[in-house]
């Protein structure tokens, strides 16, 4: 059962947090301080909304101490044009260089998408890195092998055939995210999580393309799934092929305006 922690020397009783309670379940006590209420049972997400908001640092949930949390730096805050061109620039890479990305600047990019929102906070994602270009070229050889046995994608697999990996682009990393299927929004949960990835490995100089053959393939051909080991009732949601770009790209391409409804 989650728990809340309220340190009534910093607490001034704002109610900041009963307000941001996204599960309604923190209520004042008989003193004005913050508690779970009666019902709170288990319906708790840790999402630690409450955390976040409480200029006092005077929360924790859930075994953790007040020290445990991050402060929110003012001064590394991205200004608009800053993220708008992060948005903008990313582009789909699909032509690397051989060298495959280093194992600990992969963990730490894996490190910080753990705060990609998920539904209910379940935080549902499971990673699988492929590293150096000769496993990715096995992956990319099984593809073409499910192509070939479902007879699809033909140009895909005569391209294959004549040394043009147009499957994997011989990258020299694949990233895999599964969860499992009986989750509550798997697709959309793995699917941000990647997108996260992708913009912060853009900040790497490391580019990224959405390998949606792959994922197709890896969801229907038993030889390739039980290769990546996906545990039993997973489903692989999203994959993205990354390495470091052989070009570089310095200017932005136009883009269809969007397509709004107001309601």
């Amino acid at each position: 059962m989650a728990s809340i922690y309220v340190n009534q020397d910093k607490c001034i009783k704002d109610s900041f947090c009963i307000r941001e309670c996204p599960m309604k379940i923190i209520r004042k006590d008989c003193n004005g301080y913050p508690e779970y209420d009666d019902n709170a049972g288990d319906k708790c997400i840790d999402c630690g909304h409450c955390v976040a908001i409480c200029p006092h640092k005077a929360i924790a949930l859930n075994n953790h101490k007040e020290n445990d949390y991050e402060d929110v730096l003012p001064e590394l805050q991205i200004d608009k044009k800053q993220m708008t061109q992060l948005i903008k620039s990313r582009r789909s890479v699909r032509q690397f260089k051989k060298q495959a990305v280093a194992k600990d600047k992969i963990i730490k990019l894996l490190d910080s998408v753990r705060w990609a929102p998920s539904a209910i906070n379940a935080q549902p994602v499971n990673w699988i890195v492929v590293d150096g270009n000769e496993a990715t070229h096995k992956i990319a050889q099984m593809v073409a092998d499910w192509m070939e046995e479902k007879q699809i994608l033909k140009p895909m697999f005569n391209a294959w055939n004549h040394g043009n990996d147009c499957i994997l682009r011989d990258a020299p990393n694949l990233l895999i995210a599964h969860a499992k299927e009986s989750g509550f929004d798997p697709v959309i949960d793995c699917s941000i999580a990647t997108t996260t990835f992708e913009l912060a490995a853009s900040v790497e100089n490391i580019g990224a393309c959405w390998a949606g053959i792959f994922i197709r393939a890896a969801n229907d051909h038993k030889p390739l799934s039980e290769f990546l080991n996906v545990p039993e009732g997973n489903k692989i949601c999203s994959a993205l092929m990354f390495g470091y770009p052989k070009f570089k790209y310095p200017r932005i391409p136009t883009r269809n305006k969007s397509n709004v409804s107001w309601i």
